[in-house]
């Protein structure tokens, strides 16, 4: 019965606060029209979730098959439903991530981050002279400190999906204290390429959705050039976020792995959630830096200014994307307990991680909507 309420609940819940909020109404209204457009906001999302999905479920049956051990059953069906109190307490904290990647970096670009290093090394476009002259211009003699750790951690991303799947060789020449080592190093270091990646994706989502609320023509082939060039006026609130998730989830890691060869770091407790928090405190400084040539103060003292004027909405509108973020994390968890963890289940959860995905492309463009709205007055956007 409490399964069920849930379920019924939640859903209700949103659609009557999501439909009774008039500057919610149009947001999310307005998001709408804009993903119907701009299809591309929705389909890079869910494009980069699908390939985490296929990579992640190929690369368990590769690592499956060279141990020698069964692979999971192609179907398997559980007649008792599963309760989804447990589900939806296990989903809570990563929908709040969600809500703030939405926010910052909507976008995980692994493994495809591979293909994007290897494109940036060849100089793809011009995208490497670009960020080159981006970082020169905004940064001068500095862009010389810059480059060579962009460099090691550009390689980084280029061999970290080459790693996972050279793992059972590797164990096979260095002991387990050192494989964790040398895999918390290449994840740390990745991990700023990965991200960087996707605030740059972020931009391009970002400056589509707000093309569309001017009722302005973007040229698809130059967007991605004017995305690097504005990561300069992002870059320094992404590195805060960098910074900031590197201290508390990466270094813990790489500490132990180093000290003790094992990982015994738990941020469960209190370090995602509060990084969540904190990330969705200062929601639109992205956006201030992204749509103002502002500095990162000027971009706090106006998050704070928006946060006075139109609190209660941002707030209002955070409630209503959780919601939505919470209910597509319980979904692939549930087909994963319905088909008892089958290949069948895998399937399942693949597909609503990209749909959720999707969705997030969804609730993107609701948000530069509303942040437009909101910071004009609260009047409807004509179109």
């Amino acid at each position: 019965m409490d399964s069920r309420v849930w379920l019924i609940g939640i859903p209700v819940v949103l659609l009557v606060l999501a439909s009774g909020v008039p500057s919610l109404r149009r947001a999310y209204l307005d998001g709408w029209r804009c993903v119907l457009r701009h299809g591309a906001l929705w389909k890079v999302p869910a494009g980069f979730a699908l390939a985490y999905g296929v990579f992640a479920g190929a690369l368990e049956m590769w690592l499956l098959n060279l141990a020698g051990r069964d692979l999971r059953p192609v179907f398997h069906f559980n007649t008792a439903p599963p309760d989804l109190s447990p589900l939806i307490g296990a989903g809570l904290v990563p929908a709040a991530e969600q809500l703030a990647a939405t926010l910052t970096c909507l976008v995980s670009v692994f493994p495809l981050s591979c293909i994007a290093a290897l494109l940036l090394l060849v100089n793809y476009r011009g995208l490497a002279r670009e960020i080159f002259r981006m970082a020169r211009a905004r940064y001068g003699r500095g862009v010389w400190i810059i480059l060579p750790i962009a460099l090691i951690c550009t390689l980084s991303a280029l061999i970290k999906p080459v790693s996972f799947l050279a793992l059972p060789f590797v164990s096979r020449v260095l002991d387990t204290p050192s494989i964790l080592g040398l895999g918390a190093t290449i994840n740390l270091l990745s991990f700023i390429f990965e991200f960087l990646l996707g605030t740059t994706i972020q931009l391009c989502l970002l400056f589509t959705a707000y093309g569309w609320v001017r009722g302005l023509s973007l040229n698809d082939e130059r967007l991605l050039p004017f995305a690097v060039r504005r990561l300069g006026y992002v870059l320094k609130w992404s590195l805060v976020i960098v910074a900031a998730t590197l201290l508390i989830f990466h270094l813990p890691f790489l500490w132990d792995s180093l000290h003790s060869g094992s990982m015994t770091w738990n941020p469960e407790l209190w370090a995602r959630p509060f990084l969540s928090v904190a990330t969705l405190l200062f929601g639109t400084v992205q956006i201030h830096l992204a749509f103002h040539n502002t500095t990162l103060k000027g971009a706090v003292i106006a998050n704070f200014r928006f946060l006075r004027t139109s609190g209660l909405h941002y707030l209002g509108f955070l409630l209503t994307a959780f919601g939505f973020l919470l209910i597509a994390q319980v979904v692939p968890t549930f087909g994963l307990e319905i088909f008892g963890g089958s290949l069948a289940g895998v399937a399942w959860a693949i597909l609503a991680q990209t749909l959720a995905a999707g969705i997030g492309g969804w609730l993107l463009a609701s948000w530069v909507c509303f942040f437009k709205q909101r910071s004009n007055g609260g009047k409807e956007i004509a179109y």
